[in-house]
């Protein structure tokens, strides 16, 4: 090799080097706030989702955040009774807890509290908020979320779907999608006891027609609820704890629109109760769960099933939206005699 390409290896060499710490120098994380030498600033830091004087499960994943404060850097301390401080410093106000760490901590501090210390530079000078105080709960939260998705309109729903998410995790799966069943609207679903061996969820559909698909030990039921008595679909459920009997509200249901403020509205003309029981594959009602001259919708069961819970207004014209108000009322039930 010559004395000529010697050289001009070592330059080149010399520039890669060059450039990769010119590369580090601008991507490191920037240095982070030493505590006790920043401008204090007498009130807690904006965050979104505000996740302040709340009570985390133990088992639910971090809960992250953005810190919406202006500046070039963010800092975050987290920090509990027991066990390591979890330290985050970054250019972003979007703050990643790193998931170790964090289910360490609460598993080490259940029923005691943890505190977030944010802190934002502005200008080359940190400043330090007060702190976020939270507390963590004993007992963890049921591990999974079920919920529709559906984009945020009002008439269309060509893409929509039952999804579930893993609370430990931010995983989330398709239960049922719309777009294998006829491009379908999915209405209300509803478990047994948060159990998922008995469920119900509401099919709108052109070719499966309007159907309350009942799902017991792995076997699913399609039930058409409409009589002579009931001329609407089934709408919103709740399953009976202590047995195979579903309460459910008919509602005739119509938007409407406000020319200020938020302009949709929802106007329900009429709306009674039922009891479908899947045993006898039957739909009974009485007149105190459905009285013409009221409106009764959103049930629920008491836990033990021996009694109904539900909302009833009066009828009243859409002119007079404004003055309609819901009672919160209970009737007993004896499910011997439906």
């Amino acid at each position: 090799m010559t004395v000529r390409r010697r050289i001009v290896l070592f330059v080149l060499a010399a520039a890669a080097a060059a450039g990769a710490i010119g590369v580090w120098r601008i991507c490191r994380p920037p240095q982070g706030p030493v505590v006790g030498q920043c401008a204090a600033i007498d009130r807690m830091p904006g965050i979104r989702p505000d996740y302040s004087g709340v009570t985390i499960p133990p088992n639910l994943a971090p809960p992250n955040f953005v810190v919406a404060e202006s500046g070039d850097a963010y800092c975050v301390v987290i920090s509990a009774t027991h066990g390591p401080e979890i330290r985050i410093v970054s250019r972003s106000a979007g703050i990643t807890i790193p998931p170790d760490a964090w289910r360490v901590m609460t598993a080490a501090n259940k029923g005691g509290t943890v505190r977030f210390d944010v802190f934002v530079r502005d200008g080359g000078t940190w400043r330090q908020f007060a702190p976020i105080t939270n507390t963590i709960a004993e007992h963890p939260i049921d591990r999974y979320l079920v919920y529709r998705r559906l984009k945020p309109l009002y008439s269309l729903y060509r893409d929509m779907g039952i999804y579930q998410r893993d609370l430990e995790t931010y995983t989330e799966s398709v239960v049922l999608k719309n777009t294998s069943v006829d491009r379908a609207c999915f209405n209300c679903h509803t478990f047994r006891n948060h159990r998922t061996d008995r469920m119900l969820l509401h099919v709108r559909s052109r070719e499966h027609g309007l159907a309350m698909v009942v799902v017991e030990d792995g076997k699913a039921t399609k039930v058409d609820t409409r009589t002579k008595g009931y001329v609407s679909p089934a709408a919103y459920s709740a399953w009976r704890p202590s047995g195979g009997q579903v309460a459910f509200s008919v509602n005739r249901l119509s938007l409407f629109f406000h020319s200020t403020g938020e302009t949709r509205d929802v106007w329900d003309a009429a709306s009674d109760l039922g009891i479908y029981d899947t045993a006898a594959a039957a739909v009974h009602a009485t007149p105190g769960i459905a009285n013409p001259a009221r409106r009764e919708t959103w049930p629920t069961w008491s836990p033990d099933g021996t009694s109904l819970y539900f909302c009833s207004a009066p009828m009243l014209p859409p002119r007079q939206y404004k003055e309609v108000k819901y009672d919160l009322m209970c009737v007993s039930y004896d499910p011997a005699a439906g």
